[in-house]
């Protein structure tokens, strides 16, 4: 199975240049239209006791007719709405999973993005927004992709919850990316072999692994 997201979304994420990487959403919604209109009102305190006495004033006026109006907001305040969001709302948050989209070390790892889901889980995303890699840092300790640019390694059970986490080899996480989702394996870019010469075999013995295991359940069953 291959995951992808509109690569739209890392291109405008990269371009607003936040540090922390928020992911926006821009939206339609359809609102009251006001018109500016002359109308009578009470005449400020005198109108109190004299309410019959009125004055024309110009005001922003309710009408009956809407207008489509844009908005774009950060994906973790949407979610924040609930079921209150409007149905086009949700469908737009359907198709963004991640709540930050963060370039890594462009040196390292050439041109991939760590997309962070809304809980602790991680991907690894190609420029064309393919997913090529997943991990997950629940309970690892935390992981902050924007301080250095660099993939994490488990964290260590620590007194410091702030604690960064230490960098680790892509090998791993494509490798067991892979062997469980194989149609992905074209999208991997080939500069990252180049890079890292070790992934493919690492691909092919994870790879093996999975298929071993699976020829195993089958004959026991």
């Amino acid at each position: 199975m291959i995951l992808k997201i509109d690569p739209k979304f890392i291109e405008d994420t990269v371009k607003r240049n936040n540090e922390h990487g928020y992911v926006y959403i821009k939206y339609g919604e359809f609102e009251p239209r006001f018109e500016r209109k002359v109308v009578k009102e009470p005449i400020p305190v005198i109108g109190k006791i004299f309410p019959f006495l009125k004055r024309r004033v110009v005001r922003n006026v309710k009408t009956d007719k809407q207008d489509l109006v844009m908005h774009e907001e950060k994906v973790d305040n949407l979610r924040a709405k609930g079921e209150s969001a409007s149905k086009m709302l949700q469908d737009q948050l359907e198709k963004m999973p991640y709540r930050r989209i963060v370039k890594l070390d462009e040196n390292i790892y050439g041109d991939l993005y760590v997309g962070h889901m809304k809980d602790q889980k991680y991907n690894l995303l190609t420029n064309q927004g393919v997913v090529i890699g997943q991990y997950d840092m629940a309970n690892k300790g935390y992981y902050y992709p924007y301080m250095n640019g660099l993939l994490p390694k488990e964290a260590s059970s620590s007194v410091n919850k702030h604690q960064s986490c230490e960098p680790i080899g892509l090998e791993d996480i494509v490798a067991n990316y892979m062997a469980k989702n194989p149609d992905s394996k074209e999208f991997i870019p080939q500069n990252l072999y180049e890079k890292f010469p070790d992934l493919n075999e690492q691909i092919n013995k994870e790879s093996q692994k999975v298929k071993s295991n699976s020829n195993h359940d089958f004959t026991l069953n």
